[in-house]
């Protein structure tokens, strides 16, 4: 069956680290330098953090006590996006100061168009599951839906892959956005979770850069293989 190519919709990223009691006493210039950095209404004050969200929830921004993080969905340029987010967490790991870094998480959703929904799930219930007649029997009525999950780690990463079809509302609610955003009626989704470990004394964009690379190279292979196994 036809599959068009992968295209990433929701990116986010966090900075992890050990708690920065700063961030109690400097909420409120905390704040302005996140009112005024990126230009945005939603402001949320809580007691360990500060929170900025856009109207229509496809952007997220938080400085806290023990993380910096930045959510997007809903975009077209990949490179835009992971741009801002570069220039959100290094703002905020310059303003709040904070111990090594101990952990980067990076986070990206994938779609890629398919023809229809009910095709794509069997397709992929033929090429994974070995004994999906078997499935079928033992539950006694027609399958509606798969997913797939997969765990991986190592010293330096560790994470989980998901993908499985996926209709346009199913995406939604995902990426929990407010607005309806532009996406097929069907299609197959892949996500992709990397918590990245590694030296605390080396320039934390560096890492980040290189951890980023490190996520979208499994991403980008995984989509790979999905097209080459429901072709």
């Amino acid at each position: 069956m036809e599959l068009q190519d992968f295209a990433p919709q929701q990116f986010s990223s966090r900075f992890a680290f050990s708690p920065a009691a700063s961030i109690v006493d400097r909420r409120g210039e905390t704040a302005e330098a996140m009112l005024e950095f990126l230009k945005l209404p939603g402001l949320s004050m809580h007691p360990t953090a500060v929170e900025v969200t856009s109207e229509d929830n496809r952007e997220q921004y938080r400085i806290g006590l023990i993380q910096i993080y930045a959510v997007l969905a809903g975009f077209d340029d990949f490179e835009d996006v992971s741009g801002r987010v570069r220039e959100f967490l290094q703002m905020a790991a310059k303003h709040l100061n904070p111990p090594d870094v101990e952990s980067i998480d990076v986070r990206t959703c994938d779609i890629a168009p398919a023809e229809s929904f009910e095709a794509l799930r069997d397709r992929l219930n033929e090429a994974l599951v070995s004994g999906v007649g078997g499935i079928k029997s033992a539950i006694g009525t027609a399958l509606s839906d798969s997913a797939w999950v997969f765990e991986f780690e190592d010293s330096s990463v560790s994470g989980r892959v998901q993908f499985g079809p996926m209709r346009s509302e199913q995406l939604e609610e995902v990426l929990q956005v407010k607005d309806s955003i532009e996406a097929p009626p069907n299609m197959l989704f892949l996500a992709v979770d990397a918590k990245f470990q590694g030296n605390e004394h080396e320039d934390v964009i560096e890492r980040w850069q290189g951890a980023v690379a490190k996520q979208r190279g499994i991403a980008e292979r995984t989509g790979a293989w999905l097209r080459e196994m429901v072709a």
